[in-house]
């Protein structure tokens, strides 16, 4: 990928010091190597470093896959954790952190050999959860310190019916070693952007990230490392002040997904071009990793076979969904049942294209009009009503509403029903919700007879009349500006546009 920088990048920009690692650790390294070997004729080599994976024996708290290859369902629990074991003793890192094993990131990642889909769901460290068999709750990160990976995985089972089959961990040093196999990575940045904490005096940037420069910038190792960690994030305003991301871990937890799939992007391109990079990668990868006993070379080699064509483009990210809350005098963050239960249901094993995984709200001051209530009839769908806020006119089209992470579930809906739809995001819906819009003028050259007929719930599905909707979809896309507040919600990076 080539950087996009105006004239100020020919500015000497001063290198901030900083530590040399980060609390943030991609915790996918499984899903680069799986990617890194695209374009690979050394298979075999990748499997013999697999061979050699620190591994853990975790067989009481993971559930067995019975289906057969090809038609398995698979959740790989991805944690990266706050250790500094692995890092040389003299780095400065280590000082006063002998022994800790926070969670410092934890995704579950989906892969559905069904459908050849991959979904990653971020659950915020702070999430505040029962813990089976202790009778107390505490935040989800410290589940791994006190009880390891074994209470990590009964709790995330326990609390979210989400079945564990299998577990990787990877420690600070892992992250470092993956940017420098790639050399660097390009992120967008839509204004200048740092790393600030206010909260102190004199306020003091925890990371020493600083992006003075606005647009497609690259960033090196070090640069990467500051960038992911920050959690107290700051953009610049035209007028020169700065705003603080209020959004604290559910931004950073965002802007580590993009920045994820852009380093996804860069190995696959450069691995491709230099079978060097491919080994390269494959040993950052695995070098500070820790698997369970159950993932095998065998599973490994099944999984690149499975999703050989798999582009990082097509990678669907969540981030859990939480609200704000005080439990047991701490600031934590707890599960917003509703919002949450249709995107669990993906990662309970429902199947992407399923209309039970998504949550659909009508906007409307009158309520649903007769034709929109007889379509979600023929689809055997419920819907909720919710009053139409914030909009001075209506547009002449339906609007389907989506939240960063929820355009595929928005492309889902559109793709069932009858008529053209155009998509705006918004900061303020998240997971599989979609709110739907109703033009300013009834579909009336809609014929509800016919409409019932053609969108019976089972023929609504079928694959040919899906990708045939979501072309047409695709055609009439239009992004409009968020609406209502957003200043405590974070609207999605998106650094594809780089590429």
């Amino acid at each position: 990928m080539v950087s996009n920088l105006d004239e100020l990048v020919e500015q000497e920009r001063p290198k901030p010091k900083r530590p040399r690692l980060t609390y943030f650790v991609v915790a996918l390294n499984l899903l680069v190597v799986v990617a890194a070997m695209l374009g690979a004729a050394t298979l075999y080599y990748a499997n013999q470093q697999v061979s050699s994976i620190n591994r853990v024996v975790l067989d009481d708290a993971l559930v067995n896959v019975r289906a057969e290859p090809g038609a398995r369902v698979l959740n790989v629990l991805l944690v990266g954790s706050d250790s500094a074991s692995n890092l040389s003793s003299s780095d400065p890192i280590r000082i006063g952190r002998e022994g800790q094993r926070l969670a410092d990131v934890v995704i579950i990642a989906h892969l559905d050999e069904r459908s050849g889909e991959m979904a990653l769901l971020s659950i915020p460290r702070d999430t505040w959860v029962e813990v089976p068999g202790l009778d107390r709750s505490s935040r989800i990160n410290s589940t791994f310190a006190t009880g390891g990976a074994d209470q990590l995985i009964e709790t995330i089972e326990h609390n979210f019916d989400i079945p564990i089959h299998h577990f990787v961990n990877v420690d600070f040093a892992g992250f470092e070693g993956l940017v420098e196999a790639v050399g660097s990575v390009t992120i967008h940045f839509p204004s200048p952007a740092r790393d600030l904490n206010t909260l102190v005096s004199p306020p003091v940037s925890q990371t020493g990230f600083s992006m003075p420069f606005a647009g497609c910038q690259t960033l090196d190792p070090e640069e990467s490392l500051a960038y992911v960690r920050s959690r107290h994030y700051q953009t610049q305003r035209s007028d020169g002040t700065w705003r603080s991301d209020l959004s604290s871990d559910l931004g950073r937890i965002q802007r580590q997904q993009d920045f994820l799939r852009q380093l996804l992007n860069r190995g696959v391109e450069l691995s491709s071009q230099n079978p060097l990079v491919l080994n390269d990668l494959i040993s950052a990868s695995l070098d500070n990793v820790v698997v369970d006993e159950s993932l095998n070379p065998a599973i490994i080699r099944d999984l690149v076979q499975r999703y050989s064509s798999f582009e990082p483009g097509e990678l669907q990210t969540f981030s859990l969904p939480v609200v704000n809350s005080v439990e047991e005098g701490n600031q934590v963050l707890v599960v917003a049942p509703q919002d949450a239960q249709p995107l669990l249901e993906i990662f309970r094993g429902a199947e992407f294209s399923d209309l039970e995984t998504l949550r659909v709200r009508v906007l409307a001051d009158d309520g649903a009009s007769d034709e929109l209530d007889a379509i979600f009839s023929g689809l055997g769908l419920t819907y909720e009503l919710a009053e139409l806020e914030g909009r001075e006119q209506l547009e002449d089209a339906y609007i389907l509403r989506h939240g960063p992470d929820g355009l595929p579930a928005a492309q889902l809906l559109a793709a069932n029903l009858p008529f053209d739809v155009t998509f705006e995001e918004s900061g303020l819906v998240v997971g599989r919700n979609v709110e739907i819009i109703e033009p300013a003028s009834p579909a009336g050259a809609v014929n509800i007879p016919e409409l019932e007929a053609e969108i019976a719930p089972q023929a609504s599905t079928t694959v040919a009349r899906v990708q045939r909707n979501l072309a047409q979809s695709a055609e009439s896309q239009a992004v409009l500006p968020p609406l209502g507040p957003t200043l405590n919600v974070p609207i999605g990076p998106n650094s594809s546009i780089c590429q």
